[in-house]
């Protein structure tokens, strides 16, 4: 695997991002002057335009959201990561941007009882306008967390009775967490 982010050799090949590369100076220049001239402020900027790189891309006011497809062409996390670092370069170099301005978030299907398991909730607005009316999008956030819910790998303490029998003890089998975080 090539160490250059921008020419990384998957099993979809460096091709797939230089043509991802290639649409997205098409689209910020086409579709931000179209966005511009109609007053709109939040937009999706690319959406899977090209069949190798499975993205979608929005805009809200210069906070860029990254969506990621997971599909078969990913084997493995490493692959997957190193595609997805691939493309976030790529976008902070076209949309000349910080990576503080751009999130990235993971889609993929899940199956059995892993659909199931949201362990957090969080709560992120922004105000954004849009000709003369007001959005809220993401800003602040709330986050409500369990940590260890299944209560693997715990610290634990064994005891024994006066039988010999063998007793495992959880110090804590699982923490709840509250947070608030904004932006000012």
């Amino acid at each position: 695997m090539n160490q250059d982010s921008n020419t990384i050799e998957t099993s979809s090949g460096s091709g797939g991002l230089e043509m991802f590369r290639n649409r997205l100076k098409k689209n910020k220049k086409e579709i931000s002057k179209w966005a511009r001239k109609n007053n709109i402020s939040c937009y999706r900027i690319y959406d899977k335009d090209v069949p190798q790189v499975p993205v979608a891309i929005d805009d809200y006011e210069g906070d860029f959201v990254l969506q990621y497809f997971r599909g078969p062409y990913d084997e493995s996390d490493i692959i997957m990561d190193s595609r997805i670092r691939s493309i976030e370069d790529i976008i902070l170099e076209v949309f000349e941007i910080k990576p503080n301005k751009l999130f990235t978030k993971l889609r993929e299907k899940k199956k059995g009882s892993s659909q199931y398991n949201k362990l957090s909730k969080s709560y992120t607005t922004k105000i954004v306008t849009e000709g003369f009316a007001k959005f809220k999008k993401m800003k602040s956030e709330w986050n409500f967390s369990i940590y260890n819910l299944y209560a693997r790998k715990n610290a634990y303490s064994i005891f024994f009775t006066k039988t010999s029998q063998a007793y495992k003890l959880a110090i804590l089998s699982f923490v709840p967490s509250i947070s608030y975080n904004f932006i000012f």
